[in-house]
């Protein structure tokens, strides 16, 4: 009999955290505060939703009823929206939606 020998694929480093969660999902399980985000992850919201993201000095804060892709990029993250809205700041910036 053969064994067979089974490698971890060694995953990526966390994108980025979620600093607070409320009414959010992450794929298709409910996100917790402090869970990490991980490049190309689908989060969505719920009718009363409102969670804050945090991917390096960029605060995210994704809106009721809305969905998104978030993926690494060289200088940070692009965020894919898929529907609805997002408000998002940096320090030193003012806040763009």
């Amino acid at each position: 009999m053969k064994s067979l020998m089974l490698s971890a694929v060694p995953q990526s480093p966390a994108l980025g955290l979620i600093i607070r969660s409320v009414g959010a999902s992450i794929g298709s399980a409910a996100a917790s505060d402090r869970a990490s985000i991980y490049s190309a992850d689908y989060l969505s919201t719920n009718d009363d939703g409102s969670p804050l993201v945090r991917v390096g000095a960029m605060s995210i804060e994704q809106q009721s009823s809305s969905a998104l892709h978030i993926y690494r990029a060289p200088y940070g993250a692009v965020i894919e929206l898929n529907h609805g809205s997002v408000i998002y700041s940096k320090p030193g910036g003012k806040k763009i939606s």
